[in-house]
This record gives structure tokens, sequence and C-alpha cells, in this order.
């Protein structure tokens, strides 16, 4: 099976904080070594915002959001 992971480490707007470090966290632990060992093909993207601007926490979360919708459509 091909399998898509779509990492979204924030929560609250904030980058890996509380439980936005979880989705890093899983990856650490192995996730993509164990999909593979049993026999699927993991393609992983990280959600990433510019880290230069400040975002509200509002705003950041309509970005993550649209950014998510573009990826599940492709």
């Amino acid at each position: 099976m091909d399998i898509q992971l779509l990492i979204v480490p924030y929560d609250s707007g904030n980058r890996g904080a509380r439980m936005g470090a979880g989705p890093e966290k899983l990856l650490e632990a192995g996730l993509e070594r164990t999909l593979r060992n049993d026999g699927h093909s993991v393609h992983t993207r990280i959600a990433e915002l510019s880290p230069e601007s400040w975002h509200a926490e509002i705003q950041t979360g309509f970005e993550l959001m649209r950014m998510l919708a573009r990826a599940v459509r492709e």
C-alpha cells in the first residue's frame, strides 16, 4: 500500500509545543520504518509555516488547514 503521512507538528499555532510535539515523536519512534517493514511505500510531508513571520493562533490554524486541504487534494 502507498501511504502518505501528513505531519502537522503544531498545537494552538505553536510548532513543537505540547501536542504539536507528538507527530515528530512518532517519526522518531520509527513509524516510517515500521510501515516500510510491513511492506508499505511511505511518503512523509511535514507541514511547515514560515518561521520568519509572526502568526496569531487563529491565523496559523487557518493557514495549516488550507495547507492540509491542498495536500489531501493532491
